[in-house]
């Protein structure tokens, strides 16, 4: 029997959960914020629910989230298509490449060595760690600074974002920085036994 390979099954996954969500909330938006009397409570409420979950697929999406908001394409149209989107499926698919191929590492750890053993990847994911870190905590700082909204509530979808991204940044700092240990006491064993 074949084993999934959650290099392949990972990515196509949330990119459909992740563009199904984008695509509604986007028409929810619409809905909620612009004409709510014109439309049932019902659809209303579920429309609510949906920009809720979005946001917090944001936060488990977050490093390419971050990703798509630091590029500078915010309000450019191809055909009809938002550029900005359209790189945030992109770098949720290699998200979710990059983890499934992490799995299917630690399953079977006999695989040759790859790029993702490499240090300057590693010091590449560290910094981006940082920065998820940064613009985590500088958000989570803004929404208690400049909203009276209750933000110690477990039904805020902004707390859950900033809370997964919190926890993508650690992620991210921690497995990367203990390969980096590894590549330097081994290079630190092979200049000694060298010598």
């Amino acid at each position: 029997m074949r084993k999934i390979r959650f290099a392949f099954v990972l990515p196509i996954i949330l990119l459909v959960i992740s563009a199904t969500l984008l695509v509604w909330a986007n028409q929810a938006a619409s809905i909620v914020y612009r004409s709510p009397w014109l439309f049932s409570l019902r659809e209303v409420y579920i429309d609510e629910c949906v920009i809720m979950v979005n946001t917090v697929s944001h936060g488990v999406n977050a490093p390419a989230l971050l990703f798509a908001l630091l590029l500078p394409v915010q309000d450019r149209f191809i055909w009809g298509v938002d550029v900005e989107d359209v790189l945030y499926l992109a770098s949720v698919l290699g998200l979710w490449y990059l983890v499934g191929r992490a799995l299917d590492r630690q399953r079977c750890p006999t695989e040759r060595y790859d790029f993702t053993d490499r240090p300057w990847f590693n010091c590449l994911l560290m910094a981006w760690a940082v920065l998820l870190f940064v613009t985590g905590s500088s958000s989570a700082y803004e929404m208690t600074r400049t909203t009276n909204m209750y933000i110690h509530t477990y039904l805020n979808p902004n707390v859950w974002a900033i809370g997964l991204a919190l926890v993508w940044s650690f992620v991210l700092f921690i497995l990367p920085g203990q390969k980096l240990l590894r590549w330097i006491r081994r290079k630190r064993v092979d200049a000694g036994s060298a010598v």
